[in-house]
């Protein structure tokens, strides 16, 4: 019946791959990846806010509504060291989860809590 493309999105521009409710995104980037972050359009709502981080660093917070987790997780990865999640707290949650696994596998003595995605998946249903 509603054929529209941009009704399927989630109100961001990550393509029409949605999960659960929309959800207020905040992710902060650094360095390299600003003024790459600078030129998207990555929804109709993103707000971009410069200021200093809680250990001093300068970063650009980008804020929009999505409703695409996965899609958004791999933005982040694609900015490497270079982006960080804020919220929502089931993204944070997934990142954390997959940082983790991969400085395991880089050999690093990390120990991986692998409940961390059943506790993202959970919070992702709750809309958090």
């Amino acid at each position: 019946e509603n054929y529209e493309f941009k009704n399927h999105t989630g109100k961001s521009h990550f393509g029409a791959f949605t999960r659960y409710a929309e959800r207020q995104y905040k992710i902060a980037f650094y360095e390299d990846a600003i003024p790459e972050i600078k030129l998207g359009n990555w929804a109709e709502d993103q707000v971009f806010t410069d200021d200093i981080d809680e250990e001093g660093y300068e970063r650009t917070v980008v804020t929009f509504t999505s409703a695409q987790d996965m899609r958004v997780l791999d933005w982040v990865f694609k900015n490497k060291a270079y982006a960080k999640p804020l919220a929502p707290e089931s993204l944070v949650t997934r990142w954390k989860y997959n940082v983790a696994v991969m400085a395991k596998m880089a050999g690093f003595d990390v120990e991986v809590d692998y409940t961390l995605l059943d506790k993202a998946a959970k919070l992702e249903h709750e809309g958090k």
